[in-house]
């Protein structure tokens, strides 16, 4: 049919749904030394099949910030399933060190653009959401560390398995 993608039989790979998730909003971690959530910086998908995977591509902007001496800040991206508290880390958490130079303000900082990509295992169902989320902390609650995250771009697909 014109204008029509048609995919005759093919069953698995087809993206059955796409949403997005952008923030400019520059959340800050202040002395910070537990993971803490960016609200900020969020994406959730429903599935809509049984045994679909969710695919996750986003990316956002970490900066940390130090006072004299070196710091590092952690950064890690959790998801939760369902109403369910329970969060998994995917992955490593993502380390970031700097050491203290001149400056001005004697503050030190490294900003990075971090990309994300993820795929989870087959869904179980259709009424769980699949939430993402970035969290943070710092390494030192002294000193004035902190790390900062800004534009959070992020799609979240489902795709057919």
């Amino acid at each position: 049919t014109p204008g029509t993608l048609e995919f005759g039989s093919l069953t698995t790979g087809k993206i059955l749904q796409v949403v997005s998730a952008n923030s400019d909003t520059n959340t800050q971690f202040t002395n910070q030394t537990s993971y803490a959530d960016n609200t900020n910086h969020t994406i959730s998908i429903t599935p809509t099949v049984s045994g679909s995977k969710i695919v996750l591509l986003a990316q956002f902007r970490f900066t940390v910030i130090k006072n004299h001496i070196e710091t590092n800040s952690k950064w890690r991206l959790v998801l939760t399933i369902g109403s369910g508290s329970a969060t998994y880390p995917l992955g490593a958490d993502m380390n970031q060190t700097i050491e203290a130079g001149k400056s001005t303000n004697n503050r030190t900082s490294i900003t990075v653009q971090v990309p994300v990509n993820y795929t989870t295992g087959a869904t179980s169902n259709t009424s769980d959401a699949y939430a993402f989320k970035m969290q943070a902390k710092n390494n030192s609650s002294s000193d004035d560390s902190e790390c900062q995250s800004k534009y959070w771009r992020a799609i979240a697909m489902e795709v057919a398995a």
